[in-house]
């Protein structure tokens, strides 16, 4: 676990990224999210959720939408959601995906 402020810390920079989403709403069985930035690439479905503490909260399933900023659907554990997590104060990350070169 690395404990950090709202601002990683240079080590972990090149591995992970702040998913800069702006909470909408509860759907059926997902949390969804308007990205406020979009990178192809940097993420995509079944990436993991992580918190500020990096504790894995949940997982993307699903990025639909306008490409420059479209909606991401986050399926958060059922642990987390019974507990009282605020996701519209919460900055979310998650590991940046490789490339395939």
């Amino acid at each position: 676990m690395y404990p950090f402020s709202n601002c990683l810390s240079v080590s972990l920079k090149s591995n992970w990224i702040n998913l800069n989403l702006k909470y909408i709403g509860p759907s059926k069985k997902s949390e969804i999210f308007r990205a406020k930035k979009f990178k192809e690439g940097h993420f995509g479905i079944n990436s993991p959720v992580f918190n500020k503490e990096l504790n894995k909260i949940g997982v993307i399933k699903d990025i639909f939408g306008p490409v420059e900023s479209p909606f991401v659907s986050i399926h958060a554990d059922l642990k987390k959601k019974s507990t009282d997590f605020d996701f519209s104060l919460t900055p979310l990350y998650t590991k940046l995906k490789k490339s395939r070169n």
